[in-house]
């Protein structure tokens, strides 16, 4: 690293900003569901997409598929959500909101409250500067070489309004 930089410091910085807004989410969804955690994700993610298949969810939000499906079995549990097969593909399953999972409060994501110190142009540096880093990583632990391929497949089943919804929601922008 330059400027006398110490090579532990960056990756300690980002370490550090994720405990505190791990324990600023966790603090601020007490008593909810946290729309960046867990089972409070996937709710606001059908919230926006409206319904989905397990798969694609999986895909989008970026969790292993069995993570996902632990979720589901609670909120399914607690009444949340239902899943059934797709018309259309049996091997699929489709998730969507009960009137209680429309109903459900989550609490407001106090972890994007930490880059409102930022500029507007400082928070598009520090995404490009974000991806960079992800897209190193990603290479680094093998996964798959071309994601632009996965996303449009999950596109093409979603249709483009629910995909579109559902980027918007996990930071995508308009993609």
């Amino acid at each position: 690293m330059s400027d006398g930089m110490d090579s532990m410091e960056l990756p300690m910085k980002v370490a550090q900003a994720s405990r505190l807004m791990r324990l600023q989410r966790a603090e601020n969804s007490r008593g909810g569901l946290d729309p960046l955690a867990g089972q409070g994700r996937v709710l606001a993610f059908l919230k926006i997409a409206g319904e989905a298949s397990s798969a694609d969810m999986a895909t989008i939000l970026g969790i292993r598929q069995q993570s996902l499906n632990q979720s589901l079995i609670r909120l399914e549990e607690e009444g949340y959500i239902v899943r059934e097969q797709a018309e259309d593909d049996r091997r699929r399953i489709i998730v969507r909101l009960t009137d209680k999972g429309r109903e459900a409060e989550a609490p407001k994501n106090g972890a994007a409250k930490a880059f409102e110190v930022l500029t507007d142009e400082e928070q598009k540096q520090l995404s490009l500067i974000l991806d960079k880093v992800i897209e190193s990583l990603s290479k680094d632990l093998g996964l798959p070489d071309d994601p632009d391929e996965r996303m449009e497949a999950v596109r093409k089943r979603m249709g483009e309004e629910r995909f579109r919804r559902a980027m918007v929601f996990h930071g995508h922008g308009g993609i």
